[in-house]
Formats: structure tokens, C-alpha cells, sequence
């Protein structure tokens, strides 16, 4: 049985008009819990060299890290990168730590987007990953959910073994999946 989309996934333009402007989560308990889960995880290596996060939403995990240079990106405006991650990222190299919360799920070309932050993080540089947790069994998805990933703890592992990262952490918590990987 073939399945189609009821609806292609966003044009670029199509996502800058959703987020024409930054994010405002802080009011969410959920993501509460997972910036401070984040920043607990890259606070963990200490006192970085450079950090970047492409997808900053609200910029509440960057600005609670200890790193000389911080660079902040999103679809959104008001960062010093703007843009889909997936061409953001081609400017960037030489990255201690690479932080991609709740974005994966959105990507079109995930393979593409973990090869790049691969290329950009410095030998023995971390990426520090959240995405939803999928449970191994679960309902369809909602057709018109912007996500199009819906990952595992395994399905996780397993990709980020194959795009050749080493997988230091991989947790369950408040349904998200935490995984702390290096280059």
C-alpha cells in the first residue's frame, strides 16, 4: 500500500512565515524541563571553546552554557543566523559542542543535517540531541503534524552509530529522548 502526504512538508518560505517571529516557550513546563536537561548535559564538559544551536528557538540553552563564542541560528529572526538549519550550518566548523533540541523531527534530510554537524564539530566534539520519544509501538501520526521523523531510543542509537558518531548517552525523560554522541 502506497502512503501519501495530505500535504507536502514546509517550503522554506512557508516556515519562515510560520516562525516570523522568535519563539516564546518559556511558559511550557515540558520544555522547561528539557532546556534544563540540555544545559545539565553541556555543562557537563565544562568550560567550551565554541558552541552552536541553529534551531535556538528562545536561545534559553545557549545562554545557559559557559562557552567563549556562542553562535545562535533559527528560522526565526533576531539571531545571528538566519535560516533553515540545513543551509546555516554549511558557515560553520571547528564547533566543542553542537546542540540540535527538537529539530530533528522536523528535517527533511537527516542523514544530510548529522553529516554536517559530523563536518563542523571539532574531532572528539559533542552533539547534544533531543528529540520526542516515539514508543516502539504507536498510533499513526497526526497527518498534519510538522513532524516527520518519529524516533526510538533505538531507532535513535542506531542512527546516529551509522552517520559515525559515538553514542556517549541516549535517555528517556518527561518523553523525550537525550543523547550525548561525539565525532
Amino acid at each position: 500500500m502506497r502512503r501519501e502526504r495530505l500535504r507536502d512538508t514546509y517550503t522554506a518560505e512557508e516556515l519562515a512565515q510560520v516562525y516570523a517571529t522568535p519563539h516564546q516557550h518559556f511558559g511550557q513546563p515540558d520544555h522547561r524541563i528539557r532546556v534544563a536537561l540540555t544545559i545539565q548535559l553541556g555543562r557537563a564538559l565544562g568550560r567550551l571553546n565554541t558552541v552552536a544551536d541553529l534551531s535556538c528557538g528562545d536561545g534559553a540553552i545557549l545562554g545557559g552554557l559557559d562557552a567563549r563564542t556562542r553562535m545562535w541560528g533559527d528560522i526565526a529572526p533576531g539571531w545571528d543566523v538566519t535560516g533553515p538549519i540545513e543551509q546555516t550550518i554549511e558557515d560553520l566548523d571547528d564547533v566543542d559542542l553542537f546542540v540540535c533540541a527538537e529539530t530533528i523531527e522536523h528535517v527533511r534530510d537527516v542523514q544530510l543535517l548529522l553529516s554536517e554537524v559530523r563536518r563542523v564539530l571539532k574531532p572528539g566534539g559533542t552533539l547534544a540531541l533531543t528529540t520526542p520519544a516515539s514508543p516502539p509501538l504507536m498510533r499513526p501520526p497526526e497527518p498534519l503534524s510538522p513532524h516527520l521523523r518519529f524516533l526510538t531510543r533505538g531507532s535513535l542509537r542506531k542512527l546516529l552509530g551509522e552517520m559515525g558518531f559515538q553514542v556517549h548517552s541516549l535517555d528517556r525523560r518527561a518523553g523525550t529522548l537525550f543523547a550525548r554522541a561525539s565525532r
